[in-house]
């Protein structure tokens, strides 16, 4: 396969994040199968991941709340990974984001 037939399969709404987005999966981890969440720790936490090219992060409460009910009934810390990406790619940053009781649990033990 040449590299103008390779990129000419790849269909024009599939960005470099759409790219990074499976690779960072593969870099954590991800194993969930047909669970949702990307990565999963079983009973420990689940996690989705979320990737852009752009200097901001939008997070919805419904974001949220699909991450907390894919893992709260098996006992998991829920957590949105959000990576930052130059536009071609390369992580430039990552953060990690989850309620505030996993805060309060952490603190406490």
């Amino acid at each position: 396969m040449t590299r103008e037939s390779f990129i000419k399969d790849i269909p024009k709404n599939i960005t470099s994040s759409h790219i990074r987005s499976k690779k960072q999966e593969k870099e954590s981890g991800s194993g969930s199968g047909r669970m949702k969440g990307d990565v999963r720790k079983n009973k420990i936490i689940r996690i989705e991941c979320k990737t852009t090219s752009k200097d901001y992060f939008r997070v919805t409460k419904e974001m949220l709340r699909k991450i907390e009910d894919a893992a709260l009934p098996f006992d998991e810390a829920p957590c949105l990974i959000v990576e930052f990406n130059d536009g071609n790619g390369n992580k430039v940053g990552e953060v990690a984001i989850f309620p505030t009781y996993i805060l309060d649990r952490l603190l406490l033990e």
